[in-house]
Order: C-alpha cells, then structure tokens, then sequence
C-alpha cells in the first residue's frame, strides 16, 4: 500500500456495480456540493480503479480547476465509523498534571509555596514573603483566590516539583479532613466524581509547616533543623526515579542526575589548591565555599545583622547573645542537650557507643573521626611546621598555633558566666570555673539551658 495523497488509496474489487454509493460517501464526508465520478486508471502491472472527488469550480468545463482529493472504499468507510463515534480527545501528559494540580487547589484547602527561609515563607504566585503560615494563606486566599497558578510554564518533568503545604488538609466541597494528598485525591474522586489522570506521577512535595525552630516531616516522623535538610529527606518517599547504585528515591530526574554525580569515583584536583578529592562533587563544593568567596552559604540572626556559615553557629549566637533558645536535644543517657540533632546523634556514638572506626596504623589507637587521627598522627611524625611570627614557637598543629595567637592579640573570647572574667584559652575558663565557683563549664552551659527553655 502507498500514500499518494492526503487520504489512502488502495486498491478496490472490480465488481463495485453501483455508483449510488458515491453520493452516499460525498454525504458522510458532508461534500453535498462535490460532485463524484467514476475514473478508470491503467497501469502497466494491472488494471486499478479509484474514486476521485471533484470541487465544483464556476466553469465545470474547465478541466485546468479540477482539484481532485482520491479516496478508497475503505478509507471512506473507516471515516463513516469516526464521524458516528463519539469525539476522541487525546490529552498530553503536561496537561494531565495541570489538570491534577488544578483539581487539587480548587477542591481542598492546600497552599502552595515556593520556599522557607529564615525570613518567612515564600508565595508560589507573586514571590512575596510572609512571615508565617498563617499570613500567607490569608495572602493566597485575599490576593490569588481568582488567579490561575501558572503551573504550566514550569511543566518541565526533568525538574518538576510543586512544595505545597498540607497543614490541617480537608476537602473544600464536604470539609472531611485527610493526612496526605493520595487520600484527598481518592476522595474526591470517588465521593465527588472529580477526574483525575491516575496514570501520570505526582511531583508534589509535600509539608506540614509551623512557626517552631523544629521542622516535622509530612509522612514520617522524623524532625529536621533547617528546612534544606528536610526537602533533601522528602527525595526518599517519592522514588519517582530510582538511583541504580544505592536506589535512593527521587522526585524527579534532574535531582537524581545530581544524587548520581557523587558515585563518579576518581581523582579531581582542586584548581586553586594541591587538595585531592575523590568525588567531583566533592572537589565542587570545597572551590566553591573555600575559595570562592561570594557563593559561601550564609545565614543571618534574625535579631541582629551578624551572620554565620551554619545554622550551628547562628543558633549558638542566639543562645549567648540574645538569650533566645533554639531547638534543643537532650540525651537520653546523660542528660546533655546539644542544638543540632546530628551533634547529639555523633555524641551517642563517640561517648555512648564508643566507635573508633579511624586506626593509627601505628599504635592501634583508636579515633572517632579521621581528623582525630590526623592530629594524633602528629605524635609519630614529630614535626613542627607552624611557627609563630611573633615569637617564633613552632607548634605541629595549625590549630595549636591559631590558639597561641590568641595570646599576642590579647583576644580574650571565653568569658566567664558567673563573674564576666575573660580569657584568652577555654582551658583557663574551665579551671577559673572550677576552682573559683565550683562548678563545670558544661555543667553551668547545661543548667542555664534548661532555665532558658522552661
């Protein structure tokens, strides 16, 4: 079979005996104006005839404005068939997620969001900052209850993800409350007869934001510090994509193309420095915040202009400077609280559990971190590289030497809570402490932590 036009032409049965059914096929085709005849076509390997349907022009005799279209009995048939079916609509995938997404804003009381930073949460439809939950779905509601979310310019499935809180979730229509978006969404359907395309993926993260410095996951019970950490933990309950080395979950396929950048095991030089890295994503990461400047991450007091490298070192200003607790945990074993989850996950394992997974291979010591090991490699080497310019003592840890200089510079940045007597070394604080106040630095940094948060 060839396609000679834009219909099919194929081949027909000689006994075709009436051509009343021209008329017929010139009405399904609604060409009531199109005349038909019969035309008979030779060629060389064997007789073919076809049927050619003529646009009627204003001088019939004139054969140079005779635009034929030909068709077969069977195309023709098949367009009888279409033309008595109900219309089919095919519908695109990106149009499928809109549709979703646009069922799921309508009908529940879902707000999306674009991001949480220190300084409040992001609107996903103007970008504007608000400083809690609350005020930004007052916002949503007052200033995008008509607005259409503009879901669709940022339909690239490659890098496709939605946050969306789902604080107190209920349906608009019956005000039921549900836990997850999947329940909502089969309610709706089934109790409301809303459609949804079941056969796409969903690319929404979704939240349960609060005001507190702790962060809880929508799906779990796991609680996180800053809000980078938690949307790197939400990857593991959507496996949308699945990385083929560890078979972590993603969401979507340009967060598992970054994830698969660090199984790329090699050596990569650093190109400002003589540091060696193993991962190229580790070499990325040590140019960009050692010696790059401008692209550090920082985070500010929000009490003050000051600002940090960590969430740590911000939440330990707030806790001496302002008097302001941040999200503490406390041991279970020893009672000794710590602002980050992961200090106290590293302490249970160093004090509690004792691991020493880092050996000296020349004494057997043991450490629990490799910088642990390198400091204590010093021992064997013996070799004091780092002098001081001032008094020229040479010392065989960089750090030890930062220590000294605190002497010649008269910087005195461990202060005493009880009587305000500054030192210079924290070790002179701990003994000034115990022999004058009879009490522990952590024992005094303990109790005034506990008087804080109660």
């Amino acid at each position: 079979m060839r396609y000679t036009s834009w219909f099919m032409i194929t081949e027909f049965k000689d006994d075709f005996e009436d051509m009343k059914e021209d008329d017929k096929l010139a009405e399904i085709l609604r060409l009531d104006d199109v005349t038909a005849k019969r035309k008979v076509e030779k060629k060389k390997n064997g007789k073919k005839r076809q049927i050619i349907i003529e646009k009627p022009t204003k001088d019939r005799k004139s054969k140079n404005l005779k635009p034929s279209i030909k068709l077969s009995l069977r195309t023709l048939s098949q367009i009888e068939r279409l033309n008595n079916s109900p219309s089919i609509r095919f519908v695109s995938e990106n149009k499928k997620h809109s549709i979703n997404m646009e069922n799921i804003l309508k009908y529940s009381n879902c707000t999306p969001f674009f991001n949480k930073t220190l300084s409040g949460i992001t609107c996903a439809y103007c970008k504007e900052t608000c400083q809690n939950l609350e005020e930004l779905r007052q916002h949503t509601h007052e200033i995008h209850k008509k607005d259409e979310f503009q879901y669709t310019k940022r339909l690239d499935k490659s890098n496709l993800s939605l946050k969306m809180d789902i604080t107190d979730l209920k349906c608009n229509i019956c005000e039921k409350n549900f836990d997850v978006i999947s329940n909502l969404k089969i309610h709706l359907a089934k109790e409301h007869d809303i459609k949804f395309f079941p056969d796409v993926n969903d690319y929404i993260l979704e939240f349960k934001l609060t005001d507190g410095e702790l962060l809880n996951c929508a799906l779990c019970h796991s609680t996180f510090e800053t809000f980078k950490m938690l949307l790197q933990h939400m990857n593991g309950h959507y496996r949308n994509y699945i990385c083929d080395v560890c078979d972590m979950g993603f969401i979507n396929k340009h967060r598992l193309k970054n994830h698969q950048r660090i199984h790329e095991i090699g050596t990569f030089k650093c190109e400002f420095c003589d540091k060696v890295f193993t991962t190229r994503v580790r070499k990325m990461c040590h140019e960009k915040y050692t010696h790059n400047n401008a692209s550090r991450y920082t985070t500010n007091c929000p009490h003050c202009d000051q600002s940090f490298n960590s969430y740590y070192q911000r939440n330990r200003h707030m806790f001496k400077e302002h008097n302001i607790a941040a999200a503490t945990y406390k041991c279970n074993i020893c009672d000794k609280s710590f602002i980050l989850k992961s200090k106290l996950t590293s302490h249970i394992k160093k004090v509690h559990l004792m691991e020493r997974n880092h050996i000296c291979t020349e004494c057997g010591q043991g450490f629990f971190i490799k910088q642990s090991l390198d400091e204590h490699m010093v021992k064997h080497n013996g070799e004091r590289v780092f002098k001081c310019t001032v008094c020229h003592k040479a010392y065989a840890r960089k750090k030890t030497l930062r220590e000294h200089m605190r002497i010649h510079n008269n910087d005195r940045r461990f202060k005493c809570g009880v009587c305000s007597l500054a030192f210079v070394q924290k070790c002179s604080l701990k003994s000034h402490m115990l022999s004058n106040h009879g009490i522990t630095l952590s024992e005094f940094e303990n109790a005034r932590s506990e008087i804080l948060v109660s």
